[in-house]
């Protein structure tokens, strides 16, 4: 296990969950939660962070979220390819289907996977801590 190094900050985060949102009965998985740190915003935080939660849970037909009309981050989700599957109440579920999927897996448009290696780091709690994130070489990448 690698040793654990306090972080400098937390760029983002993605909380997953098995929940069939659309009710189609296939292995899909559902974001319950996700923030991005607002001064990293528009940089492929998001992106890297859902890219690597598909690599891993390399069965998923599709991911779902739901966001509130009013919300603009609706907008960004739109721009990386979820589409508006159901509509009630004020509420949208979005879904990423198959083919955006693939794209995501094969790291299509990922300024941060190529980066990675050079001072930013991703971690997953469960497969043994967080690593310092380099917030410098993220904006040089991306930026």
């Amino acid at each position: 296990m690698p040793p654990f190094t306090a972080p400098l900050a937390v760029a983002g985060s993605v909380a997953v969950s098995r929940h069939d949102a659309l009710g189609r009965g296939d292995d899909s998985l559902h974001l319950e939660q996700v923030d991005t740190q607002r001064s990293l915003r528009k940089l492929g935080v998001f992106n890297e962070l859902l890219r690597r939660v598909v690599r891993h849970h390399v069965a998923a037909a599709r991911v779902t979220l739901c966001v509130r009309e009013t919300n603009p981050a609706r907008l960004a989700y739109e721009a990386m390819g979820f589409t508006c599957a159901r509509q009630e109440e004020g509420l949208c579920t979005y879904v990423l289907d198959s083919d955006r999927l693939r794209d995501l897996r094969a790291g299509v448009g990922s300024c941060l996977a190529a980066a990675a290696p050079h001072g930013i780091h991703f971690s997953d709690p469960a497969l043994g801590g967080a690593r310092a994130l380099d917030q410098d070489a993220m904006r040089t990448a991306c930026g």
